[in-house]
């Protein structure tokens, strides 16, 4: 069966001069590149590209030796909600748990979860290129070992397909990048803190510091997705060190960063 997933991001900014008489102006910051139709940076599009896709990152955490924990799972809650942003947030949740369970888990067959991440793709429209590529390459890796050969194969396969995945989406469906890509941060955040106590290590956790969280921190001033990105500050200020993280202890950061994806899941799921 093919079925669909998708992901994300990218941006850049500029600066200029203005002339004064035979004097010149201070540089000052121009506004943010933007594609045609864009709603997000050129550089937004850029980080999106950089990320991982969720299939790659939970390998890796498989290769780690990262053990599978039986999280529980109330597929009814997808069902009750008609937003759309929120439907894609609950896909790209959905993508990742499906990951998760089939790649670490080694489960062969999901139906309920299959079916609803098949009624998602239809319902948001996701493109059918992404949808077979996310489901081939599952079906590659479940039960299978995984180990750095694999591993550096499917890195090199799925960066590829990440860059397309953007190029085909930008400036055509941003909302979907921007909302999918929130979805997917917040359960694998969650996973990272749940099943290994920490954010600290490993290229899953690089590629969240250098990609994901990186460009969430760039939608906080966004007027259209600033609401939803701004719920991911805490966990910003404390990853990537931009607040008063330093005087916190580890156990503390981890209570704020689950608090902090518990406030998303709710709002997703209100």
């Amino acid at each position: 069966m093919q079925k669909p997933i998708v992901f994300l991001a990218i941006f850049i900014s500029l600066s200029f001069l203005f002339a004064c008489g035979n004097k010149k102006a201070p540089k000052e910051k121009e506004p943010v590149k933007k594609e045609n139709n864009a709603e997000l940076s050129y550089e937004s599009y850029l980080q999106l590209k950089k990320s991982k896709s969720v299939v790659f990152i939970i390998s890796e955490m498989k290769n780690q030796g990262v053990g599978y924990v039986e999280l529980p799972s109330d597929l009814s809650k997808y069902s009750l909600i008609t937003d759309k942003n929120k439907m894609t947030m609950m896909f790209g949740m959905l993508s990742t748990n499906i990951a998760y369970e089939k790649i670490l888990g080694n489960k062969p067959e999901m139906p309920g979860h299959m079916d609803l991440h098949l009624q998602f793709a239809r319902k948001l429209n996701a493109d059918p290129y992404l949808v077979a590529f996310f489901y081939t390459n599952l079906d590659r890796l479940k039960g299978n070992k995984i180990d750095n050969d694999l591993l550096k194969e499917l890195e090199s396969e799925l960066d590829k397909y990440q860059v397309e995945l953007v190029d085909r989406l930008k400036g055509v469906d941003d909302d979907f990048l921007v909302y999918y890509t929130l979805g997917v941060l917040t359960e694998m955040t969650y996973y990272k803190i749940y099943l290994t106590g920490t954010l600290s290590s490993g290229t899953d956790y690089d590629t969240m510091k250098d990609s994901y969280l990186a460009f969430v921190s760039n939608l906080f001033e966004s007027e259209k997705y600033g609401e939803y990105a701004r719920m991911f500050k805490p966990i910003t200020d404390i990853i990537l060190n931009t607040g008063n993280s330093n005087t916190i202890s580890d156990e503390e950061k981890k209570k704020i960063i689950l608090e902090a994806i518990n406030k998303v899941r709710n709002k997703v799921f209100l």
